[in-house]
């Protein structure tokens, strides 16, 4: 088995109304004088694990990312980065 540390971000659609967004946008607006202003919202994750290799971590790394920390109708989700830490010793 390899040890795999992944970063994923989840953020919402861009066509998804967020409120969060929308007042933090207008509280941005108040605050600085500032033009073509977009906002989104997301959610970071790190992962480490352990899987045979490259093609089964992101595998794994796609199920979670897409079956348990995104909505597929308001998130998109992003893998960026997957990469091979160490060797287990036990392999």
């Amino acid at each position: 088995m390899k040890k795999f540390l992944t970063k994923i971000l989840i953020k919402s659609k861009p066509t998804a109304q967020n409120v969060k967004c929308l007042n933090l946008k207008l509280a941005i607006e108040k605050i600085v004088p500032v033009k073509d202003l977009t906002c989104q919202t997301g959610m970071f994750y790190m992962l480490n694990f352990s899987a045979q290799d490259q093609r089964e971590a992101l595998h794994m790394v796609d199920r979670v990312a897409q079956d348990l920390l995104s909505n597929e109708f308001v998130d998109d989700y992003e893998i960026m980065d997957l990469e091979e830490v160490c060797e287990d010793l036990e392999s």
